[in-house]
């Protein structure tokens, strides 16, 4: 059973070496995973930074890397690169000329963008063994939030044992405390009374979000009461996954779809 070991940094995401040597060709990380890996952070990228995230300045080097790594796992892979942009700078000429003026819009561009790789690479991966495809209309934009859903499809896929199924539990609470960080503003959405919950307090975050996006008019958010219970739900399941004597597959795929489908509500 393949191990990444250091192939990737502490938020998921594969390090700047590593892309090089997948450009290159001399990683460790077998091609088809290295871009579902890749696939996963070059469009998360093109979103965040169109939808309010980090300044292009601060990350085009980043995206130039990936995205040359990227063309290069593909060629090999006899699967054709169609992002036409290898610079940020080149995709900011895109999304700001009018034709795609909301956040939803450049959403949905990058998803139909990158729909044609996803499915190549599916089909070279064992279709059985995948996770919430019907959930994954594209990146969300976080980028821990993409990188981890991204390795938790992966964990899914390569489990075989029962060490590896609880993994796969590990891996689903730390999407959901990722996706606790990434919708949870603590200026927007926390009550004047209450304190900020803990960094990992998926629960409290996610819930403090549910009431504010409900809105006042709805008193104390009954309106999302069943994503509520969604998201209690998905963090039981992934947390007995973690303790269970004897986890199977379907009690991993059962964890780690409900984590995608919360994330595409959430979304």
């Amino acid at each position: 059973m393949y191990s990444f070991e250091n192939d990737q940094d502490d938020d998921g995401t594969l390090a700047p070496a590593t892309v090089d040597a997948i450009r290159r060709g001399t990683s460790t990380v077998p091609d088809v995973e290295a871009a579902e890996r890749l696939v996963d952070q070059v469009p998360a990228l093109m979103v965040s930074v169109s939808t309010g995230g980090p300044d292009i300045k601060s990350v085009d080097a980043d995206y130039k890397r990936e995205y040359r790594a990227l063309s290069a796992v593909l060629k090999r892979l006899g699967i054709k690169h169609l992002n036409p942009y290898p610079d940020l700078w080149r995709w900011y000429g895109k999304w700001s000329d009018g034709s795609l003026p909301s956040y939803a819009s450049r959403r949905v561009f990058i998803s139909e963008l990158y729909a044609p790789v996803r499915d190549a690479l599916d089909a070279k991966a064992d279709a059985n063994r995948e996770v919430a495809t019907g959930a994954d209309d594209g990146p969300t934009g976080w980028g821990q939030v993409d990188a981890k859903l991204g390795a938790l499809r992966r964990r899914l896929r390569e489990a075989e044992d029962t060490d590896d199924f609880k993994a796969v539990g590990l891996q689903s609470v730390s999407v959901l405390e990722a996706l606790g960080r990434a919708a949870f503003d603590e200026v927007r959405h926390l009550p004047k009374s209450e304190d900020v919950p803990h960094v990992n307090d998926a629960k409290a975050r996610l819930g403090y979000f549910l009431t504010a996006v409900a809105g006042e008019a709805v008193g104390k958010g009954e309106r999302f009461e069943h994503v509520r219970t969604l998201i209690r739900a998905t963090w039981r399941q992934a947390q007995s996954l973690k303790h269970r004597d004897e986890p199977n597959r379907t009690d991993a795929g059962i964890a780690a779809d409900s984590i995608a489908l919360l994330v595409a509500i959430v979304r």
